[in-house]
């Protein structure tokens, strides 16, 4: 949870009961303030529709420098700009957890690998000396936006595609450096969508495969 660095000293009138319940108000507001930021953030999350994929190597032999295209009908997919953003009483709890992965992602069982080329960013600097110093400590509107570009870099992190759009379809590719023989892959992350696709179309192209695959994924939204 963020909290501001001020130390203000603050001066009642009044008896130590009508100290005490003023104190009970103000955290009292807090805590709903807090309940209705989550109580958003998570209603936004569960509204998502998702979709898991996985990329399979069912051959005898390694593979590597795999291209995957995805196509989906123009306007199903939802941009990474328009997912939801927790507000100021929780985006660095959610920052500092992994929990933006544990909801977009797959993650790694005895059966399937997570995916293994996200990019590498260079971690986040913080300079403590320098909201350290009296008189000069950051305003809640800097602290926020400090974790919403936190958080947002951590977006566009986790969903590395490349994005294009023709008057058909929204298309995304990435690239898997390497896929050992009869070995599973998730993707980046679920496909987040608007509305619930009839197909997903793919092609894949890869070092030590000399022809395109390709095919399409019928869907049926009683399995979503």
């Amino acid at each position: 949870m963020l909290t501001s660095q001020f130390n203000t000293e603050k001066s009642y009138k009044g008896s130590d009961e009508s100290k005490r319940k003023y104190e009970l108000i103000i955290d009292a507001w807090h805590r709903i303030f807090e309940y209705n930021e989550y109580l958003d953030y998570f209603m936004k999350l569960d509204k998502l529709l998702r979709i898991e994929f996985i990329i399979a190597n069912d051959g005898t032999s390694y593979d590597e420098d795999i291209d995957v295209k995805i196509k989906l009908p123009l306007g199903c997919l939802v941009a990474v700009d328009d997912l939801p953003v927790p507000g100021f009483t929780l985006i660095e709890d959610i920052n500092n957890s992994n929990f933006i992965k544990l909801f977009f992602s797959g993650q790694k069982n005895d059966e399937i690998e997570e995916y293994s080329d996200y990019p590498v960013t260079p971690s986040f600097e913080f300079d403590n000396a320098y909201y350290s110093l009296p008189f000069n400590q950051p305003s809640y509107e800097k602290l926020y936006k400090r974790e919403k570009d936190k958080y947002l870099d951590a977006l566009n992190d986790l969903f590395c595609y490349e994005q294009y759009q023709n008057d058909e379809f929204e298309i995304l590719t990435f690239n898997i450096s390497y896929l050992k023989q009869n070995t599973k892959m998730y993707l980046p992350t679920h496909l987040v969508i608007r509305e619930i696709p009839t197909f997903i179309e793919y092609e894949i192209r890869s070092k030590h495969i000399p022809d395109v695959i390709s095919g399409k994924v019928e869907i049926q939204s009683n399995k979503l």
